[in-house]
C-alpha cells in the first residue's frame, strides 16, 4: 500500500509540474500574463485563477457550521 501511495504522489507531482511548464510556455508566447503566482490586495492569482480571501473565509466558516460541533472524522 505504501508503494502505491508513493507512485500516486510522484505522478501527481509530475502532472502538476508538466501543467505549470506548459502554462508558462504558452503564456510567454503572448497569450496570457506570464505570472505563475501573484499576490495583490486580498487576492492570490495562481495561473490566472483568482482566490479571494473573503470568499475563502466565508467558505471555511460555512463548512464549519455545516459539520456541527460533534464532527468526528473516520
Amino acid at each position: 500500500m505504501k508503494k502505491i501511495c508513493l507512485i500516486l504522489f510522484a505522478s501527481a507531482i509530475c502532472l502538476s509540474a508538466g501543467t505549470a511548464i506548459a502554462y508558462y510556455n504558452t503564456s510567454s508566447l503572448g497569450y496570457d500574463d506570464t505570472d505563475m503566482l501573484s499576490v495583490k490586495d486580498g487576492v492570490i492569482t495562481i495561473m490566472n485563477i483568482d482566490i479571494n480571501y473573503i470568499y475563502l473565509k466565508q467558505y471555511i466558516e460555512r463548512a464549519a457550521e455545516e459539520t456541527g460541533k460533534h464532527f468526528m472524522p473516520i
